[in-house]
Protein backbone atom coordinates (compact mmCIF):
# COMPACT_ATOMS: atom_id res chain seq x y z
CA UNK A 1 0.00 0.00 0.00
CA UNK A 2 3.03 2.66 0.39
CA UNK A 3 5.45 0.78 -2.27
CA UNK A 4 3.91 0.63 -5.33
CA UNK A 5 2.05 4.22 -5.22
CA UNK A 6 5.75 5.69 -4.32
CA UNK A 7 7.08 3.88 -7.21
CA UNK A 8 4.08 4.93 -9.68
CA UNK A 9 4.69 8.35 -8.92
CA UNK A 10 8.63 8.23 -9.86
CA UNK A 11 8.42 5.94 -12.47
CA UNK A 12 6.45 8.56 -15.30
CA UNK A 13 8.48 11.61 -14.35
CA UNK A 14 11.74 8.94 -14.55
CA UNK A 15 10.78 8.08 -17.68
CA UNK A 16 10.80 10.99 -19.57
CA UNK A 17 13.42 12.23 -18.05
CA UNK A 18 15.30 9.06 -19.53
CA UNK A 19 13.83 9.85 -23.04
CA UNK A 20 16.15 12.73 -24.82
CA UNK A 21 13.17 13.77 -26.70
CA UNK A 22 11.23 15.55 -24.81
CA UNK A 23 12.14 19.02 -24.21
CA UNK A 24 12.98 20.80 -20.86
CA UNK A 25 9.38 22.21 -20.34
CA UNK A 26 7.88 18.81 -20.40
CA UNK A 27 10.30 17.38 -18.17
CA UNK A 28 9.63 20.38 -15.69
CA UNK A 29 5.88 19.47 -15.75
CA UNK A 30 6.39 15.92 -15.05
CA UNK A 31 8.69 16.53 -12.03
CA UNK A 32 6.39 18.98 -11.09
CA UNK A 33 3.22 17.14 -11.32
CA UNK A 34 5.35 14.24 -9.65
CA UNK A 35 5.96 16.18 -6.45
CA UNK A 36 2.48 17.02 -6.01
CA UNK A 37 1.62 14.15 -6.01
CA UNK A 38 4.53 12.62 -3.54
CA UNK A 39 3.19 15.58 -1.42
CA UNK A 40 -0.46 14.07 -1.49
CA UNK A 41 0.40 10.73 -1.04
CA UNK A 42 2.16 12.10 2.36
CA UNK A 43 -0.48 13.88 3.35
CA UNK A 44 -2.85 10.38 2.74
CA UNK A 45 -0.17 8.16 4.08
CA UNK A 46 0.03 10.24 7.30
CA UNK A 47 -3.69 10.03 7.73
CA UNK A 48 -3.98 6.60 7.38
CA UNK A 49 -0.94 5.40 9.16
CA UNK A 50 -0.70 7.76 11.91
CA UNK A 51 2.91 6.98 14.02
CA UNK A 52 5.77 9.23 15.44
CA UNK A 53 6.62 10.44 11.92
CA UNK A 54 9.82 10.00 10.08
CA UNK A 55 11.09 7.50 12.10
CA UNK A 56 9.08 4.99 10.89
CA UNK A 57 9.30 3.49 7.15
CA UNK A 58 6.61 4.85 5.38
CA UNK A 59 8.24 8.52 6.49
CA UNK A 60 11.87 6.89 5.42
CA UNK A 61 10.35 5.63 2.00
CA UNK A 62 8.36 9.60 1.53
CA UNK A 63 11.31 11.38 2.30
CA UNK A 64 13.88 9.11 0.06
CA UNK A 65 10.97 10.17 -2.60
CA UNK A 66 12.05 13.75 -2.16
CA UNK A 67 14.86 13.39 -2.31
CA UNK A 68 15.50 11.56 -5.51
CA UNK A 69 12.88 14.07 -6.90
CA UNK A 70 15.36 17.15 -5.89
CA UNK A 71 18.42 15.24 -7.60
CA UNK A 72 16.61 14.63 -10.13
CA UNK A 73 14.73 17.89 -10.91
CA UNK A 74 18.71 19.28 -10.41
CA UNK A 75 19.75 17.40 -13.48
CA UNK A 76 16.97 17.72 -15.73
CA UNK A 77 18.01 21.50 -15.24
CA UNK A 78 21.85 21.01 -15.80
CA UNK A 79 23.45 17.56 -17.12
CA UNK A 80 20.48 16.39 -19.12
CA UNK A 81 19.93 19.73 -20.97
CA UNK A 82 22.00 20.41 -24.11
CA UNK A 83 22.10 23.45 -23.50
CA UNK A 84 23.95 23.72 -20.52
CA UNK A 85 25.99 20.55 -21.14
CA UNK A 86 28.00 22.58 -24.42
CA UNK A 87 28.92 25.22 -21.61
CA UNK A 88 31.04 22.80 -19.57
CA UNK A 89 33.84 21.04 -20.19
CA UNK A 90 34.81 17.97 -22.82
CA UNK A 91 31.59 17.31 -24.84
CA UNK A 92 32.74 13.56 -24.43
CA UNK A 93 32.87 13.11 -20.70
CA UNK A 94 29.75 15.46 -20.32
CA UNK A 95 27.90 13.08 -22.25
CA UNK A 96 29.20 9.84 -20.89
CA UNK A 97 28.54 11.57 -17.35
CA UNK A 98 24.93 12.94 -18.63
CA UNK A 99 24.21 8.68 -20.10
CA UNK A 100 25.62 7.28 -16.94
CA UNK A 101 23.46 9.35 -14.24
CA UNK A 102 20.27 8.59 -16.46
CA UNK A 103 20.22 5.00 -15.27
CA UNK A 104 22.45 5.43 -12.23
CA UNK A 105 20.13 7.66 -9.97
CA UNK A 106 17.05 5.85 -10.50
CA UNK A 107 19.08 2.79 -9.83
CA UNK A 108 20.25 3.90 -7.01
CA UNK A 109 16.85 5.21 -5.54
CA UNK A 110 15.27 2.03 -6.04
CA UNK A 111 18.31 0.17 -3.89
CA UNK A 112 18.47 2.59 -1.30
CA UNK A 113 14.60 2.20 -0.92
CA UNK A 114 14.74 -1.51 -0.87
CA UNK A 115 17.61 -1.38 1.51
CA UNK A 116 15.80 0.64 3.88
CA UNK A 117 12.94 -1.72 4.03
CA UNK A 118 15.10 -4.86 4.55
CA UNK A 119 17.08 -3.16 7.10
CA UNK A 120 14.12 -1.52 8.83
CA UNK A 121 12.11 -5.10 8.40
CA UNK A 122 14.50 -7.05 10.29
CA UNK A 123 14.81 -4.99 13.76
Amino acid sequence: TVFIPLLLLMIVPTIISLLPTFEMPARLSAWAGSILALVALNFTLSVRFPGPGDGTLIGQAVILGHIYQLVSVLLTVTLFEPGFRQRLGSPFVVSELSDYLRWAVPAVFIGVLLLRTLLTATT
